[in-house]
């Protein structure tokens, strides 16, 4: 995750993500993180996180980490990611 060294944010350097996440792995994250299931449904919350991937030079394919990007766009947005699995 990022760093703070002085005043200037740096990031550890990660691979990209190869692999997809599977719905179980999507429902344990969900579940830490609070995610609302009923509102938003747990393919599209999978969809989501793999979906943001694309975010792995940042997250390093956590998917805890990756998970906290999909709750910011559900949260304002809860079928945010209708369609894209």
């Amino acid at each position: 995750m990022p760093t703070e060294e002085g005043t200037q944010l740096t990031h550890r350097r990660c691979r990209p993500c190869s692999r997809r996440f599977t719905e179980a792995e999507a429902a344990v994250v969900a579940k830490r993180l609070g995610v609302n299931l009923r509102r938003t449904p747990l393919k599209e919350f999978t969809a989501g996180m793999n979906d943001e991937r694309e975010h792995g030079d940042l997250t390093c394919c956590d998917p805890t980490e990756t998970g906290k990007i999909v709750r910011v766009h559900v949260r304002k947005h809860p079928r945010y990611y209708r369609g894209k699995g």
